[in-house]
């Protein structure tokens, strides 16, 4: 036990019993969160004890240094889990000290934990759970466990109504954890801007690696504090209902996850100046061949070559020179830059008929149904150069893609050898 209950609350609490004794209250109507309801407050605020309980807890050790001018909250708060605790209207002052107890802990703490959590999509895995690493996670669906974390009943329902919407239903869920240092300005917020950040992070590293119509619902995050903050639950993002194929996560995902992640990770500090040609937009357009609604595949297919020519394209002979380069980066010999070099024209004269709202013939409709094919591309290029701009190696320079240098460099076979070598191409 952290220390015995001060007699100011033990106070507050026996005259609140009392007080809902003799006004026909339940013991369900002194539960709840402070500041969410003046008139049910009233009950608290009004007996004698209370003003000598807040100037009591106002005076707590590093409380308003780590939670601002918040006695009056705390001390409802306090109130109101202890009335969590019981049963009925009967004081039980060892349940009292347990939560006196968590909370003189929480004040001790010096970080707030966030916690978010959204279902995953489109993901098959035969482990229980994967640790991917800075705090993310990938769990099975356990409503037990996501409420022994903190995660109350509101949450929970919202995502088991997500999961049962019937489109690329899994079992598990991906699991953020982020601790913040606590602030007087951080008191009432259920979640850090970080949470958010690393969940997408660690979505777009998975996409980076593997084939598969990865995705999350909406993410549910909160403060899992020992004293109820007056923050509730926040939502972000909504689910996609699209079909896909699933994503297959095998263990020897998980070193070349991490990599990309930390890559990722280093790339949103630092920026992308050292990045071959738009690093940054061909990766948003990337990432919308998953996330854009409704889910077609003509705009999949859009938005794979805008990503393509971010990296890699040009203004004056656009389809022969992007399948040109694409061609001779990623295909090993003669034989696949040839197929392949045809494969990203028949692509970007498919997006063109798109663009500019022509008839589709029957060619353009097969050539969507090889999409999967163009996406490779797209993420063997993407690993590549994201690789590049956050370790540059030695001799790479962001000269060597402008101007008609990269076309001259992979016309000369050691030249071409040597630049794939430079971006790790052949390791993609």
């Amino acid at each position: 036990m952290a220390e015995t209950l001060p007699s100011a609350l033990t106070s507050l609490i026996h005259q609140y019993l009392a007080k809902a004794r003799a006004s026909g209250k339940s013991i369900n109507d002194l539960r709840g969160v402070a500041l969410y309801n003046s008139q049910k407050d009233a009950l608290l605020t009004s007996l004698p004890a209370f003003e000598a309980a807040v100037d009591f807890v106002g005076q707590l050790p590093k409380l308003a240094e780590r939670f601002g001018d918040v006695a009056k909250h705390i001390t409802l708060q306090f109130a109101y889990q202890c009335a969590a605790k019981l049963d009925d209207l009967k004081a039980n002052d060892n349940a009292f000290e347990d939560v006196w107890e968590d909370f003189v802990e929480e004040i001790e703490d010096p970080n707030w934990t966030f916690y978010g959590v959204a279902n995953l999509k489109h993901f098959a895995c035969d482990e229980d759970g994967i640790e991917l690493g800075d705090d993310v996670s990938v769990i099975g669906r356990c409503f037990s466990t996501l409420a022994s974390l903190g995660f109350h009943s509101f949450a929970l329902e919202r995502l088991e109504e997500d999961c049962m919407s019937g489109f690329g239903l899994s079992s598990f869920v991906l699991l953020v954890k982020e601790c913040v240092p606590k602030s007087p300005t951080n008191f009432a917020f259920s979640n850090s801007p970080t949470t958010v950040t690393k969940a997408l992070r660690a979505i777009g590293a998975l996409r980076l690696i593997e084939r598969g119509d990865v995705r999350i619902g909406p993410m549910f995050f909160i403060n899992a504090s020992r004293i109820q903050p007056p923050s509730g639950v926040s939502i972000q993002g909504i689910s996609i209902p699209a079909f896909g194929s699933d994503y297959k996560w095998h263990p020897q995902l998980l070193m070349r996850f991490r990599t990309i992640y930390a890559q990722l990770e280093k790339l949103e500090r630092t920026g992308y100046g050292t990045a071959p040609g738009n690093l940054d937009i061909a990766l948003r357009s990337f990432m919308s061949t998953y996330d854009r609604w409704p889910t077609a595949r003509d705009q999949q297919l859009i938005d794979a070559i805008t990503a393509l020519e971010a990296l890699l394209g040009t203004n004056v002979e656009i389809s022969f020179r992007l399948a040109f380069r694409v061609a001779s980066l990623v295909a090993s010999t003669g034989t696949e830059r040839g197929e392949l070099f045809q494969k990203t024209r028949d692509f970007y004269d498919a997006r063109s008929k798109f663009v500019h709202g022509e008839p589709v013939e029957r060619k353009q409709q097969e050539t969507l149904g090889n999409l999967d094919q163009l996406l490779d591309t797209v993420r063997i290029l993407l690993r590549s150069f994201v690789g590049v701009a956050a370790d540059p190696p030695a001799g790479y320079a962001r000269s060597m893609f402008k101007g008609g240098s990269l076309d001259k460099s992979l016309l000369i076979d050691d030249e071409r050898a040597k630049l794939r070598q430079l971006l790790r191409i052949e390791a993609a």
